[in-house]
């Protein structure tokens, strides 16, 4: 056997990225922890719960990118098990499972989940539990706790899939998920089929990384310096041999169609979303030649980042390859400089329930690929070094931005902290780099069709208020209803706009320029920016219409680093953001000037308001027609 049990009585904390859990039993690949030691996540095979208290808080995170953050994963409620009966529907006195049930990217009766900005400052805990609906009915406190074990697993070493079970008395649960949905087959009890229990533990012991979903290009040592097999699966996915990776930092990564691998020398962002696209970053280096002595590797550090894009969406790359070709050369510095691309369909990777003949409805799922992207490495935005740097980072990218959608006609879409970069130049300079295109979209292009709650367009702390609201008509909305829903509303240029503006009062709260860090916490003031869409909206509204007391608390607690930026952008661009809404709506609201609010909310007034020259690259004539 290639794994054994380790018993944490659900008293135990294994500690991630900053969260906290306390499993039962854990089935862990050998060699075993020593006594006194615990495992880690990422040596990990299953979980196995046993208790039936909840243990996790309302704000632990299951969904992210397109699905709403705030909504809530459910089971279908046919499938929903009856506590307290002892033969649950969907299972005979044999214990046969009748089908499964696909876990659903949101409950329509509006349970509400508060969840923390992908990879933020973490936000202080809500002790209020989210209110149950009906639909939630297969989806109990045990089900809640299980999945926040599969978020670990699957967050640590970037694996592809995990399998958990939940013993409930006599009663046995089998969870399964990925990126893309949770499956559980109708639930058996052992006390009449004990062969079923043994056999499914059997099962999960015996299963080897392939089958047990592990991240296939993640490996001890490159493959020439190990021993490395193809799949005997016939599926052309490579399969590891000996041990899996049980510590990510100092491990290999080789993609797929690449000659070389990289080392991993950090990690950079860890997903914390199971639903969703689950971006992982890791900083790394090229393996640039293997000797007797060792290996050499080259001096440039890249990024290697790991995302689940929704599969009718364009690759991250092509965006920017189309952008290197349309903008001019000077303009190219502003963007990722891409080393390699790749992207792999759930078929590719051998995701298992794509053989099931599973009736997956649409509207409750959406088909992912994993998408890989290496990228020269950059430094954070609080990083930049002080706040001059800090300036001509940010307002590099707000031009960069603007050339993406004037001459590229591509609209990012996804303006927030972990997508503005600086790059140092030798010379002590920086270079603000506008990263992660994957939620662009070429402006000539139909709008989306999917509904706003599903298709989210940006990142909740730094969304514009009126798509936020598109979500919470959304959720508003009772069961059954979506169908009647319009399309989400269209993503206009001037919605980034104002993200960016959200984005300058997040960091002059939050950065510390002078050491390069970031506040480990979300502010009091700001923490209703990480929750659901109402609070969210709520908060910004109290700001932007202009509420002195509002207002005067948000400036007294920005950093002193940042207290010339507060007159000279932060108020300057509230008021331009605030006046040319109340014009727009005084003088007839009409929605075919909405997209500007009627020429007030522009790129270039954006640039007068902070007294910028708007035509940074001396383009001649560039926006003559624009007021």
């Amino acid at each position: 056997m290639t794994s054994g049990f380790w018993d944490g009585n659900g008293t135990k904390i294994l500690e991630n990225d900053g969260r906290k859990r306390k499993p039962d039993v854990l089935l862990c690949w050998k060699p075993m922890p020593m006594k006194g030691q615990l495992p880690t996540w990422a040596g990990v095979k299953s979980v196995i719960e046993f208790k039936r208290k909840c243990k996790i808080g309302p704000d632990d995170i299951l969904l992210e990118g397109d699905i709403a953050k705030d909504e809530v994963a459910a089971f279908d409620e046919e499938e929903a098990l009856a506590e307290e009966d002892e033969t649950p529907p969907g299972v005979d006195d044999a214990g046969e499972s009748s089908h499964l049930s696909a876990v659903l990217s949101g409950s329509r009766n509006g349970r509400k989940r508060a969840a923390a900005e992908s990879a933020g400052p973490s936000t202080k805990r809500n002790s209020k539990r989210p209110r149950q609906s009906k639909l939630d009915g297969a989806l109990n406190d045990m089900h809640w706790q299980v999945a926040m074990y599969a978020l670990e697993t699957l967050s640590a070493t970037g694996r592809l899939w995990v399998v958990c079970v939940l013993i409930d008395k006599f009663k046995v649960s089998v969870c399964y998920f990925d990126r893309m949905l949770g499956l559980r087959p109708s639930s058996f009890l052992f006390h009449r089929n004990p062969e079923k229990l043994a056999l499914l533990l059997y099962g999960l012991m015996c299963s080897d990384p392939r089958r047990s979903g592990l991240n296939p290009h993640l490996r001890w040592n490159p493959t020439h310096a190990s021993v490395v097999s193809k799949s005997q699966h016939g599926d052309g996915v490579p399969s590891l041999v000996g041990n899996p990776v049980t510590k990510v930092v100092g491990s290999y990564l080789e993609p797929p169609n690449y000659k070389g691998c990289f080392k991993i020398w950090s990690i950079l962002r860890q997903a914390d979303d199971i639903i969703g696209r689950g971006t992982t970053v890791y900083a790394v280096r090229r393996v640039k030649e293997v000797t007797r002595k060792g290996m050499k590797f080259t001096t440039k550090h890249y990024a290697y980042e790991l995302s689940w894009a929704d599969a009718a969406r364009t690759a991250e790359s092509k965006y920017i390859e189309h952008l290197v070709e349309k903008l001019p050369e000077k303009v190219h510095r502003h963007l990722p400089k891409v080393h390699f691309a790749a992207t792999l369909t759930a078929d590719d990777l051998g995701i298992p329930w794509k053989d099931m003949g599973l009736a997956v409805d649409a509207e409750k799922h959406q088909e992912r690929v994993q998408q890989i992207t290496v990228t020269e490495l950059c430094n954070k935005l609080w990083e930049a070094g002080g706040l001059e740097e800090f300036k001509q980072a940010f307002i590099d990218c707000v031009h960069c931005h603007h050339m993406a959608y004037k001459m590229g006609k591509v609209i990012h879409r996804d303006i927030n902290e972990h997508n503005l970069l600086v790059f140092k130049e030798k010379d002590g300079g920086v270079t603000g780099v506008l990263n992660d295109w994957d939620m662009a979209k070429f402006i000539n292009e139909a709008n989306d069709s999917l509904h706003a709650a599903k298709h989210r367009t940006g990142s909740p702390p730094f969304m514009a208020m009126d798509l936020i609201e598109a979500v919470t008509a959304f959720q508003a909305l009772v069961p059954g209803a979506e169908s009647s829903l319009n399309p989400v509303p269209p993503h206009w240029f001037r919605h980034d706009l104002e993200s960016f503006l959200y984005l300058l009062i997040w960091a002059a709260i939050h950065y510390n320029l002078a050491d390069g860090s970031r506040d480990l916490r979300v502010h009091p003031l700001l923490s209703s920016w990480t929750l659901g869409p109402h609070a969210n909206s709520t908060s910004k509204q109290a700001i932007m219409s202009g509420r002195a007391a509002a207002v005067r608390k948000i400036y007294a607690v920005v950093k002193d680093e940042f207290k010339p930026l507060v007159k000279e952008w932060i108020e300057p661009l509230r008021k331009l953001v605030v006046t040319s809404y109340m014009e727009w709506e005084n003088s007839g609201s009409s929605e075919e000037t909405k997209d500007t609010y009627g020429g007030r909310l522009t790129f270039k007034k954006f640039m007068s308001a902070i007294c910028e020259d708007y035509n940074k690259w001396g383009i001649p004539d560039f926006l003559k027609d624009e007021v």
